[in-house]
């Protein structure tokens, strides 16, 4: 590809984001600019922009609508306190971190002032990530620190995800314990993605809400950047403090996410 006369861009959503090095050195030499999408490529001074969603911004969102729908003000006037677990994303994806801080900018303060209690005392990224996202061990952890720490109550009062297969996950395993949806004990279960059996369930009332990023609105935003760059103007760009590769700050284009409860889910099905 890097021999065809007409690239003028080269878009890289890299499925390893270390091993490029060699590839942007030959694409460099050639004068293409290159976007990283999705994921930011590392190590390399060779990469021109980022498209990406603004997951920090999303983790802010997941944290402010944890305080509204438990009424953490309330409890916190009350000296009343919730039981919190958080299962978070690969500890190599900075996406994953970025949600994490997000979400811990917002409800550190409860954890705190001991407004919300994490009984497993996991509260760091480090201590939350789930390798890979595997589904399998995030059911297993949960599973782990509900049988040592929950086992009167069968589950802590809300439990934060870092994506809807874990939300899935924990909603199947709390199942399996016999509780249903509705009980007094059934717990907050946060999401992130909007995918459609998390909808399903957040129509139901099992899923308290989900984040939805919309890949439409990433491919918008980046054919934007192309264009605008292919086309000698300036690029506009919303983020150039938060995305370092390891090598340099990469200029950024962020997209917003959108919180979809069983009180909007219903635009999903509208805008198709």
């Amino acid at each position: 590809i890097l021999d065809d006369e007409e690239l003028s861009a080269l878009v890289i959503a890299p499925s390893d984001a270390y091993s490029l090095n060699d590839v942007l050195e030959q694409v460099y030499e050639k004068s293409i600019p290159v976007i990283s999408y999705d994921q930011l490529i590392m190590d390399t001074d060779k990469v021109n922009y980022y498209v990406t969603f603004n997951t920090r911004k999303a983790g802010k969102m997941v944290g402010d609508s944890i305080i509204k729908k438990m009424d953490l003000e309330k409890a916190r006037e009350e000296k009343k306190t919730l039981t919190i677990e958080f299962l978070m994303g690969s500890p190599d994806d900075d996406a994953s971190l970025f949600l994490f801080n997000g979400i811990m900018e917002v409800l550190q303060e409860y954890i705190d002032d001991g407004t919300l209690i994490c009984r497993s005392g996991r509260v760091t990224f480090d201590e939350t990530s789930i390798m890979d996202q595997n589904t399998d061990t995030a059911k297993k952890q949960l599973k782990s620190e509900i049988d040592e720490f929950y086992s009167l109550e069968k589950t802590p009062d809300i439990i934060c995800t870092a994506s809807d297969d874990f939300a899935l996950a924990a909603l199947e395993l709390l199942e399996k314990e016999q509780l249903q949806p509705g009980d007094e004990n059934w717990p907050l279960i946060t999401g992130v993605n909007a995918d459609a059996d998390a909808v399903k369930s957040v129509a139901e009332e099992k899923i308290g809400f989900t984040v939805m990023l919309d890949r439409r609105d990433l491919a918008e935003a980046l054919t934007k950047l192309v264009e605008t760059y292919l086309n000698g103007d300036d690029v506009d760009i919303n983020n150039y403090s938060q995305y370092d590769n390891g090598v340099k700050i990469i200029g950024t284009v962020t997209c917003d996410g959108k919180l979809i409860d069983k009180d909007n889910y219903q635009i999903l099905v509208d805008n198709g």
